[in-house]
């Protein structure tokens, strides 16, 4: 297994949106069932996976999840705390850096999301 080098990826920015995806997983997911982030290199590219279970995000949704001020029917119907612009800063970041982000999310296999960066 490659590793990642240092400069490819700005730390700050890098760790920014792990907190971004964590914080979102821990307040939106199911805490009775564990929160899983992998990081990995394949072809070039280091992968980043955050995944968690609970109530899925609606297909809607997901097509607008990244606009700011977006939130999520979860985050509404609890009237958890925010914004809404957790995730365009994950967004913006991510394309900064050259990379993709993409989500999946649905009762069964839970909530993902995988972000791929290229490796220089």
């Amino acid at each position: 297994a490659s590793t990642c080098p240092a400069e490819t990826i700005d730390p700050q920015a890098f760790r920014r949106v792990c907190e971004n995806l964590v914080q979102n997983a821990a307040k939106y997911g199911d805490l009775s069932l564990p929160i899983t982030l992998s990081l990995n290199v394949e072809a070039n590219q280091a992968i980043l996976k955050v995944k968690n279970f609970g109530n899925p995000i609606s297909d809607e949704k997901l097509h607008h999840l990244f606009e700011p001020f977006t939130r999520g029917d979860q985050a509404v119907s609890t009237n958890q705390p925010g914004w809404g612009l957790g995730l365009t800063v994950v967004r913006g970041l991510v394309d900064a850096h050259n990379g993709s982000v993409q989500v999946t999310s649905s009762q069964e296999a839970g909530t993902s999301f995988v972000l791929r960066f290229p490796l220089v």
